[in-house]
């Protein structure tokens, strides 16, 4: 992990970023993958790994200079809109809904939305 500086499944998609600062390094070589603080978050937020695609375009950004959990964060994001994006969309369509059947539906997903884009 140190090494790849990032935590990899099997098939190579990240799970995510690991810093390789030197306490860091120390408790993952100690404590093993549990020992890196970005475990923890990765399973407390219920992580799942990038799509093949998504790691590709992560490698490409740090291979360009960008910052590994920025371009990580920066994924992560867009997948997050897109994901409630995708969900607003289905609603809107579903035509088994009544008006304010969606609309109760909806607001909590816009309301998401707004937060996600505002940092809140």
């Amino acid at each position: 992990m140190l090494e790849k500086e990032g935590s990899y499944t099997k098939d190579e998609s990240l799970r995510y970023p690991i810093s390789t600062d030197p306490v860091n390094a120390a408790k993952g070589l100690v404590f093993g993958a549990g020992g890196f603080k970005e475990t923890n978050d990765y399973y407390e937020n219920e992580g799942r790994p990038l799509s093949k695609k998504q790691t590709e375009q992560y490698e490409k950004m740090v291979k360009s200079g960008m910052n590994r959990e920025k371009a990580y964060n920066k994924i992560i994001y867009k997948r997050k809109v897109d994901s409630l994006q995708s969900q607003i969309s289905e609603i809107r369509k579903d035509k088994g809904l009544t008006a304010e059947e969606k609309r109760s539906k909806l607001g909590p997903l816009q309301q998401k939305l707004r937060d996600l884009r505002t940092g809140a």
